[in-house]
């Protein structure tokens, strides 16, 4: 990703991501190089993570602790998620084909307003297994439903969260 991008993906992350005026969201540059592995074991991720989530379209704060952490490089923006669940032991991580069932599963998903204009964003999905879905959207409807961006993921199930 150009990290050109980065302002208006951070503006869409922090609009959809928290309805908390106190919330800020901060991107740290990594000053390693960031392993995409689902450790989370990079010093750009030892920071607060934003942790003010809301259920979509309500007031009401999401029933499950989500921590996300973003950082950047000369090359790329980097997202991490720490997932909680109510009960860890039922955490579904069924691998499935790239656009296949992801949102069927304990998944997460982020959006970025590349062209900043507020009317397309390239839709990202994964599950607690690391599949992937993708879409490109506008207001009026999906678009590319073929198109694959190139992003990698990684996951890791722990006892009490999944990364």
């Amino acid at each position: 990703m150009n990290i050109r991008l980065m302002p208006f993906v951070l503006m869409l992350l922090a609009v959809a991501f928290s309805t908390h005026a106190s919330a800020a969201l901060v991107a740290v540059r990594a000053t390693e190089p960031v392993m995409v592995d689902g450790a989370l074991d990079e010093a750009c991720w030892s920071g607060e993570p934003l942790e003010s989530f809301t259920i979509m379209d309500t007031d009401q704060p999401s029933p499950a602790r989500t921590q996300v952490w973003f950082a950047f490089d000369d090359r790329n923006l980097y997202v991490a998620m720490r997932c909680y669940g109510p009960n860890p032991a039922a955490l579904r991580a069924e691998p499935v084909e790239r656009d296949g069932r992801v949102l069927q599963f304990d998944s997460v998903e982020v959006m970025i307003d590349a062209a900043g204009d507020g009317d397309s964003y390239i839709h990202l999905a994964t599950n607690s297994s690391g599949s992937q879905w993708d879409r490109r959207v506008v207001q009026s409807g999906w678009i590319g439903e073929k198109w694959d961006g190139l992003w990698r993921t990684a996951s890791r199930l722990e006892q009490d969260h999944y990364t």
